[in-house]
């Protein structure tokens, strides 16, 4: 789940009927742009395991309702319980379903490491930053619109541009800046060969020519944006 005030800044851009690509991440992104009015969301992460989380809340949010969702991932008390998502297994791609047989069959070991938060065994989330968890209400309203697929590309940031041909309104990159970046370059080089090396060839190949976005890095007070 995003620490990141997703609400906060897609709200400030017009999502409604736009193509979207996004970070998976954990999915956040993406479901935030889609309740906000998307037209389509793809997704591309260096983490292939990502598309795994992005399935499993899909479904979650398409099947169950707001209590068993939260219940799932947020209670302590059943945190991960397969009984929770047992009725709606058969849904999951075969794919899915192996990784999380593998992961209930190790129990509390090396896979569970990717979902514990600090000294917690699940996370934490602020209901502001993320509109969907924020009420019964958001909830329900993605879980009407929400696709039973979302595209995902594994690729790191710098080969998008070989692994799809798509023209995209809007393109989300997280804060990946500061993980490509950190602490290897001057902030103004770093800024410059971030235009020249990423910025640049995503908008040439991937970028709508008729006002699209890439929303490229965070700032304290807000977001940059490169139109």
């Amino acid at each position: 789940f995003s620490n990141e005030s997703i609400a906060d800044y897609v709200s400030s851009i017009d999502m409604n009927g736009k193509r979207i690509l996004s970070v998976a991440a954990g999915g956040d992104h993406a479901f935030e742009c889609i309740l906000s009015g998307a037209k389509s969301v793809d997704t591309f992460d260096l983490n292939y395991l990502q598309k795994h989380v992005i399935e499993l809340k899909q479904q979650i949010i398409r099947n169950l309702s707001y209590a068993d969702f939260m219940r799932f991932f947020f209670d302590k008390s059943c945190f991960f319980n397969r009984e929770i998502i047992e009725p709606i297994w058969h849904k999951f791609s075969q794919e899915l379903i192996l990784y999380l047989s593998w992961y209930y069959a190790i129990g509390n070991a090396a896979a569970r490491n990717m979902f514990v938060y600090g000294q917690s065994t699940c996370p934490s989330y602020d209901r502001g930053k993320i509109s969907y968890i924020a009420s019964p209400e958001n909830y329900a309203k993605l879980a009407k619109i929400l696709p039973n697929k979302i595209n995902f590309i594994h690729s790191e940031i710098h080969n998008l541009v070989t692994k799809t041909d798509k023209e995209y309104d809007v393109i989300l990159m997280s804060n990946i800046f500061d993980y490509v970046y950190d602490r290897l370059y001057e902030i103004d080089f770093a800024f410059i060969d971030c235009y020249d090396t990423l910025l640049n060839p995503l908008a040439e190949h991937n970028l709508s020519k008729k006002d699209g976005i890439i929303c490229w890095h965070y700032l304290w007070r807000g977001f940059a944006a490169s139109r």
